[in-house]
Formats: C-alpha cells, sequence, structure tokens
C-alpha cells in the first residue's frame, strides 16, 4: 500500500495533476464488503435482542415493540449467512428458546403501529450470499415474504403435550409467561440438534414444589428433499417418544408412534449463536446455542 501511495503520488506531481495516492489510501480505510455484512448483521442482532428482552418482561407487549420485533426479525433474516442450514454444522448443538409467538399478532401489531408489517430499518433487504430473503415491497406481508411455511419441531409434540398439560406451556417461552408464584414454575425450553445422528430432543424444564423436572420429547431430524436449486433450509421431524425426569431420574417413558407427530423445521436465519425459524402453523421462534457448537449432542 505504501508503494501504490508514492507511485501515485509521484505521478500527481510530475504530471501537474492530483495524485491519485489519496485513492488508494482512501479505498484501504474502507470496509470491504464481507465486513460491512457481518457489522450490519451484529446490529440488527443485537436491536433483536434488546426487543426479545423487552417484550419477554412486558406484561402485555404494545404494538409498536410487536411491529419493530417483527421488522428486526425480517431484517436478520434477509441478512442470514448461511445458505444451506439443514446442513450447515451449525444447526446441531443445544438451543434455549428465546422467544415464541405467532406470526398473526405480530402482523396484526404492524398493521396497528401503521409499520404495515414491513422492515423498520432502511437496509436494502438483499441477501448477502447466505439465501435470505426480503419481506419488503407491496401488500405490507411481513415475515410471510421472507420465510418459508414450516413445522418447528417443537409444534408437533409440543402442541400436543400442551393441551394435556397446560400448567407447562410457560416452559415454551423461558421467563416470559411463566409465573413466578405458584405450584409449577417453568425453567425453559431447550432443543438439541444432532443432524449426523438424524435425532432432535425437546426439552420442557420445570420446578414442581422444589423438585426439578424435565419433558425430554424425542425424535428423528432428516434433511427434506427440496426443488433442485433451493437452499437447504429444512428439517423433517418424526418424534417418537418423550421422558418425564424428576431431579434427573427417568419416572415416565411413553412412545409417541399412535399419535404420529410428524413436523418440519426451516431455519431461514442461523449464525454461530442465533437461529430463527417459522411454524407452519404460524409461530416464530428465536433461539440461542447454549454452549459451544455441537454440545449437547
Amino acid at each position: 500500500m505504501a508503494l501504490c501511495h508514492l507511485q501515485h503520488a509521484r505521478f500527481g506531481a510530475a504530471s501537474g495533476r492530483p495524485g491519485r495516492g489519496a485513492v488508494c489510501v482512501t479505498r484501504a480505510l474502507l470496509p470491504t464488503p464481507d465486513t460491512a455484512a457481518a457489522q450490519t448483521r451484529a446490529n440488527v442482532k443485537a436491536r433483536l435482542r434488546q426487543l426479545v428482552s423487552k417484550v419477554n418482561s412486558a406484561a402485555v407487549p404494545g404494538p409498536a415493540d410487536l411491529a419493530a420485533l417483527d421488522g428486526a426479525i425480517t431484517d436478520l433474516c434477509a441478512l442470514n449467512p448461511q445458505r444451506d442450514t439443514a446442513t450447515s454444522p451449525l444447526i446441531n448443538g443445544r438451543w434455549v428458546l428465546l422467544y415464541t409467538a405467532s406470526m398473526s399478532t405480530l402482523r396484526q401489531a404492524a398493521r396497528a403501529s401503521g409499520t404495515g408489517g414491513g422492515s423498520s430499518s432502511s437496509s436494502s433487504g438483499s441477501s448477502n450470499g447466505g439465501g435470505g430473503g426480503s419481506s419488503r415491497g407491496g401488500g405490507g406481508g411481513g415475515l410471510e415474504e421472507v420465510l418459508t411455511p414450516l413445522q418447528l419441531a417443537n409444534d408437533a409434540a409440543y402442541k400436543f403435550f400442551y393441551t394435556y398439560v397446560p400448567v407447562l406451556a410457560g416452559a415454551a417461552v423461558g421467563v416470559r409467561g411463566a409465573s413466578g408464584s405458584g405450584p409449577v414454575k417453568a425453567r425453559g425450553n431447550f432443543q438439541v440438534f444432532n443432524t449426523a445422528a438424524g435425532r432432535v430432543e425437546n426439552q420442557a424444564k420445570f420446578e414442581v414444589a422444589g423438585r426439578q423436572c424435565c419433558v425430554n420429547v424425542n425424535g428423528t431430524a432428516v434433511v427434506a428433499q427440496m426443488s433442485q436449486g433451493a437452499p437447504k433450509q429444512r428439517l423433517r421431524a418424526t418424534f417418537t417418544s418423550f421422558d418425564l425426569l424428576v431431579d434427573g431420574e427417568r419416572r415416565l417413558s411413553l412412545p409417541l408412534s399412535l399419535l404420529n407427530p410428524v413436523g418440519y423445521v426451516d431455519t431461514p436465519y442461523l449464525d454461530e449463536d442465533l437461529r430463527i425459524s417459522i411454524g407452519d402453523k404460524g409461530s416464530v421462534f428465536i433461539a440461542a446455542r447454549e454452549g459451544p457448537v455441537g454440545a449437547g449432542v
């Protein structure tokens, strides 16, 4: 770079024209496209986490906050750095659920706040090599335009489970929705992927009268066949059994073969520590990695 600067400076001095060394220096100081994209993702992720924290801590989240969260999800999915998320090693490991809600709730909030479900940032919405899409454009479709329909693994098993044991439903969102008083306290919802072994495990942890309990919903997960040229972002899950553990000891184990809970999960956003999924029954899920890549598998 010093040589480039010197040569162009001398050329400019000899010719009487402005030296071009300044151009070289300026270009060297400008961020590369990859660096700029990474910084943009970091900014959107920070905004997303702040909004999730704000919405989760509110007794009744306001339409403006939900609309902003809708926009942040849309923006981040448009910046997805992993095109084939279902086959990426990054999907493996243990994830803790940070937030879940229905897409219709976010869209209604966006309409109520006057944003129309569009983006809350001024980014162009183009994907930087990751295969994400954009929700911008006419109609204000919000997340439906950026994310493919899917069935998150949680939907099939947990929806059935919560139908019969609704007191544990608060575990789906960790602190949010879980009562701090009463006999049952939710302690979080977790998911473990091991695509090499074709396994998925969902865990709903809760406390009852001081006893630490966990419901494990076990199943198989395989990469779904997509149309030629389409990103590989879908895992098809079939749940086979669930176990109830109390203070680390298995107290109950039941097969789910009669129920045949089958679903599939698309992951339109995935990086080293954050994952976003949308259920085809209308739910959006935001999960954070717990531990290193591959931990817990």
